[in-house]
């Protein structure tokens, strides 16, 4: 018989830039490993930052964004991965919402994977790399890719896990309330709620969503769920949208 083919060459540069897909512990050396001990870092060890407070400022609240300074040690593991896979996804946007072939599913596999990292990172109190330093500045397309991941990938456990993603980051960085936990971005509001919101209600009326299946009520939950999140960050921004745009372009 003949030997199997190699896998698709994006597919295998992005198998490359991933952690495993499964639940197990990073192992040191691996990518999961190193964007956690980045992210460990960015919270206050790993070097200290620039002229100022070393491993004892570890105890900041989790994933509230810093201003001033430069960090030592830290997210270089995290802008590797999330550049180069970021870069991937981008550059297969129309072979994964075209294309039934093998590189594509290989490709929607590890878009499911990417969405799993990116799962940890908002709820296992890395968050604040995320908004560390230069690191903000691929903030946006780090969620937009998470967002475009209901529809690209287009199966309900992705579906529960990007949405998870959106809320989370929702009450971190989206309300203007000095109380929040993580400390508002600005402009974060206003765009995750048009581009979430959008995906939402696109995905509420999706051919592959089951309203009669239990794991399609499931995600009609994390809908209802995060949409109660952008109400509670600002009922009034996300009912003047729903209102407004939303809604009508539907």
């Amino acid at each position: 018989d003949a030997p199997p083919s190699p896998p698709p060459r994006a597919a295998a540069e992005l198998h490359d830039c991933l952690p495993p897909p499964d639940d197990r512990l990073p192992r040191k050396g691996d990518v999961r490993h190193r964007a956690e001990r980045a992210g460990r870092d960015a919270a206050g060890g790993g070097g200290g930052r620039q002229g100022g407070v070393g491993r004892g400022d570890a105890r900041e609240p989790d994933d509230q964004p810093v201003q001033g300074g430069q960090r030592g040690g830290g997210a270089g593991a995290y802008e590797v991965v999330v550049t180069g896979v970021l870069t991937l996804l981008d550059a297969n946007k129309l072979l994964l919402s075209t294309q039934a072939s093998q590189e594509a599913r290989e490709l929607r596999d590890l878009y499911k994977v990417w969405v799993q990292f990116v799962h940890g990172v908002a709820h296992l109190g890395l968050a604040r790399v995320c908004v560390d330093g230069a690191n903000a500045a691929s903030l946006r397309p780090l969620v937009s890719s998470v967002i475009e991941g209901i529809g690209l990938i287009a199966e309900v456990s992705a579906a529960k896990s990007c949405v998870q993603v959106v809320s989370r980051l929702a009450s971190l960085w989206a309300s203007d309330s000095p109380a929040a936990a993580g400390g508002a971005v600005p402009g974060f509001r206003d765009f995750l709620f048009e581009a979430a919101g959008r995906a939402v209600l696109q995905a509420c009326v999706a051919e592959w969503v089951n309203p009669k299946d239990a794991q399609g009520l499931q995600l009609y939950g994390e809908f209802a769920a995060c949409q109660r999140a952008f109400d509670k960050v600002s009922s009034e921004a996300w009912a003047s949208l729903l209102s407004a745009r939303l809604l009508p372009a539907m």
